[in-house]
């Protein structure tokens, strides 16, 4: 039994992956607009692991995000919501037993926000 969980989820996060896109090139930050340990990331790994992680009833729950970039040595990870370019960053957890609030998100009004995050 176990084993045919472990490859339905496997085959569920696959879709995830799939199902997520590469951030467009023009959404990404310049690693010069962002702040000591923050790195460029577009990799659709990480908005896939937010749509696992992030269930419903949390307020991020239903949007599409784009991934911008990874705080280095961290779990997290800044997104734009990709219809209304709200900025968020997300505290991954690599978990699946996650239930809101988690995971933990901050909203941002802009991009120097994140030098004091």
């Amino acid at each position: 039994m176990l084993n045919l969980l472990g490859r339905l989820f496997q085959g569920w996060y696959f879709f995830e992956l799939l199902r997520a896109k590469e951030t467009p090139a023009h959404v990404l930050p310049a690693q010069s607009d962002l702040p000591d340990g923050w790195t460029v990331c577009g990799d659709r790994f990480f908005a896939a692991e937010a749509a696992r992680e992030i269930k419903e009833g949390h307020y991020l729950w239903g949007r599409a995000l784009h991934t911008l970039a990874c705080r280095v040595g961290d779990d997290d990870t800044l997104f734009a919501d990709a219809e209304t370019g709200e900025l968020f960053v997300v505290h991954l957890t690599y978990s699946t037993a996650e239930r809101p609030p988690w995971p933990n998100y901050h909203s941002l009004k802009d991009l120097s926000e994140l030098k004091d995050f």
